[in-house]
């Protein structure tokens, strides 16, 4: 966006008024960073009992649902490793734990 939304929001693209992962790693690394889904298959203290129960609010039922889970850690990222970079070649790849398959 233009200079005059820098100005409100100076940790912003896209008038936010915080600073998301986006923002940083697009001027940490002059890039998009994509997300890689991995299931690690652990349990989450909220879910659990742990340390609560019924999840929070990340989880919504668990976003787990677009991980592999089946395939080692190793393979479900080189599988979304493959995803990505079929859609950007040059993709940075950030390691994702997603949510409901731990904390």
């Amino acid at each position: 966006m233009g200079d005059t939304m820098n100005a409100v929001f100076p940790f912003s693209d896209d008038n936010k008024r915080y600073q998301t992962l986006n923002y940083y790693n697009k001027h940490t690394f002059g890039c998009r960073v994509y997300k890689a889904a991995i299931d690690a298959g652990l349990s989450c203290p909220n879910r659990d009992g742990t340390a609560g129960t019924g999840g929070c609010a990340f989880c919504s039922g668990g976003s787990g649902y677009f991980t592999q889970g089946a395939l080692s850690v190793r393979e479900q990222f080189l599988t979304e490793q493959e995803r990505i970079r079929s859609k950007c070649p040059d993709a940075h790849i950030l390691a994702y734990f997603q949510a409901g398959s731990n904390t």
